[in-house]
């Protein structure tokens, strides 16, 4: 043990633990206070609660316009998470597992990524001032400390268990290009169905593989037929796992495609409801490409909506390292000279696959030039821009690497400001304030497990149910939005069984219509509770 210890794997290892322990020295801290599930947290917990309570994979929350006709009704959620969550929650809280299932996946992640990225570039990046620093602490740091991965692996999230199985996929992916055939090629469609099974986003990850497969085929020589079983074999794992879930939820929806079960914003259970609006659309691809290129400037600059709020100078990375992709480049092609076959032999397909991955990962994220109506202009400060991390990442190794002082030193100025602004952002969330305790349900909850209490089912519209659903157990909801209109809310009592509408917050409560065919029932902290007038347009239809 000890002469492992003094290796330069050992000591890796030991610097990694010490990452994770000063980590973890805020994470806890912070998960300790992160109470309540946070909106998508929500949905995921009451899944997991009828999971837990051997209901299956069915909601009481009717999200997105999607129009549920009754409630509890089928999800088309990806399913991995709020299964582990739902059977864990057999043994242990809802809520407090809710909380530190995911924190403890936060640390998982950063131990895979590490194993990964340091078997990606092995060699030390300082030998001569830091030998035991590698690749793999690049990554564990540049995770750790992303906001948006810190806040959300302390709610019921699906992010932790989601870059555990990437992770773990690219390092086994790492040995998988490394062999073609047949039993290589099952191992990679199962880990490529797992990562979607948990988010769909990660269907850029066969996106990539399959990319590279094609480009394996058609110039790996002397490898083509390896190839060509590699791909076949993945081809059906992959559609082995992923299709007992889409024939799940073709099931309960009509006229499934692939194009939609991929689609979860649009996948609507009826169409009593109008679609929600979630991507801008434009007319021609001059103007698609004009539109989504305008988001450049966005990502990285400083505002609201820019990388920086969950990479602070990290992505700057990306910027500073492109003189060096040409320079790359053509020290590949020196190095291949005119035999492209060479870039698809085994030895060197895995750098194939991470750099088109990583690509996908950041070319995705700036296609989401999102319609306001439902939510930010753009996505790079959210959570889903957490795979823009691995061009990040690789940019900032290219710099490390370069072997070059101008380039290596901006690398590191770049790799310890990020740092040191990322310990500042969690400790400041970290330390909790002097009244902050786990607030007590609010009325409304009470008011609504009252109504509850005296009736077989009861049905409410509310703007950002899922805070609560968890708490007022046997109650539907029916999501709205500020800019919900007044057709919908009809809707959603006269054809959809809702009861009450909660209507604080909503710009229809305004609305001459909604005054008219609705009464006010109850004020309950503020928020003004309503019910449709009965006879009138929205009310339900009178039984027979």
């Amino acid at each position: 043990m000890a002469r492992y210890l003094n290796s330069d794997a050992g000591r890796g290892y030991l610097l990694l633990l010490a990452i994770c322990l000063l980590l973890a020295t805020e994470k806890v801290s912070f998960t300790r206070h992160a109470f309540g599930p946070l909106p998508d947290g929500g949905y995921y917990m009451n899944i997991a609660q009828h999971v837990r309570d051997g209901d299956g994979l069915v909601t009481d929350l009717s999200l997105a316009y999607k129009g549920a006709p009754y409630l509890p009704y089928p999800t088309d959620m990806y399913p991995l998470w709020p299964l582990l969550y739902g059977y864990l929650s057999r043994i242990f809280p809802l809520e407090a597992t809710g909380h530190w299932l995911p924190a403890i996946l936060y640390f998982t992640a950063i131990a895979c990524g590490y194993v990964w990225a340091r078997g990606l570039v092995p060699r030390p990046l300082f030998p001569r001032v830091l030998p035991s620093f590698n690749a793999g602490h690049v990554l564990a740091i540049v995770l750790g400390l992303d906001s948006e991965f810190f806040r959300y692996t302390s709610y019921p999230y699906t992010e932790g268990l989601t870059y555990v199985l990437v992770f773990l996929a690219l390092w086994r992916f790492n040995r998988i290009w490394r062999r073609p055939s047949l039993r290589t090629g099952l191992e990679l469609g199962a880990w490529l169905a797992l990562t979607m099974l948990c988010r769909k986003q990660l269907f850029i990850m066969t996106l990539a593989a399959a990319t590279t497969l094609a480009g394996a085929v058609a110039f790996g020589r002397g490898q083509r037929r390896a190839w060509l079983v590699t791909a076949a074999a993945a081809a059906v794992a992959w559609v082995a796992l992923l299709l007992p879930h889409f024939l799940y939820v073709a099931s309960f929806t009509p006229n499934l495609g692939f194009g939609l079960y991929m689609r979860w914003d649009q996948l609507q259970h009826t169409k009593v409801l109008a679609p929600l609006p979630t991507l801008t659309e434009v007319p021609t691809l001059g103007a698609y490409l004009k539109d989504r290129f305008a988001g450049f400037k966005v990502a990285f600059g400083t505002g609201k909506m820019s990388y920086t709020n969950q990479y602070y100078v990290f992505q700057y990375a990306i910027l500073v390292a492109l003189p060096l992709v040409p320079l790359r480049l053509w020290q590949l092609r020196r190095e291949l000279g005119p035999r492209l076959r060479e870039l698809f032999a085994p030895a060197s397909m895995h750098w194939v696959f991470i750099v088109v991955f990583a690509l996908a990962g950041f070319f995705s994220i700036h296609t989401m030039h999102m319609h306001t109506e439902g939510s930010w202009e753009w996505a790079f400060a959210g959570r889903h821009a957490l795979t823009s991390i691995f061009v990040i990442v690789l940019s900032l190794m290219l710099l490390l690497c370069s072997g070059s002082f101008p380039w290596t030193a901006a690398g590191v100025f770049l790799l310890c400001t990020g740092t040191y602004l990322g310990v500042v952002r969690v400790r400041e969330w970290s330390v909790p304030a002097e009244d902050d305790t786990e607030p007590p349900p609010s009325p409304l909850v009470a008011w609504i497990n009252e109504q509850r209490a005296g009736r077989d089912e009861l049905v409410v519209a509310l703007r950002q149910p899922q805070y609560i659903a968890h708490l007022t157990p046997g109650v539907g909801y029916h999501w709205f939005h500020a800019k919900t209109t007044f057709k919908d809310v009809c809707a959603m009592t006269s054809q959809l069984g809702v009861d009450y509408v909660v209507a604080k917050g909503a710009r229809f409560a305004s609305d001459p219509a909604f005054k008219a065919a609705f009464e006010l029932v109850d004020t309950v902290a503020a928020q003004r509770i309503y019910r449709p007038s009965p006879g009138g347009e929205c009310a339900p239809p009178v039984p027979p």
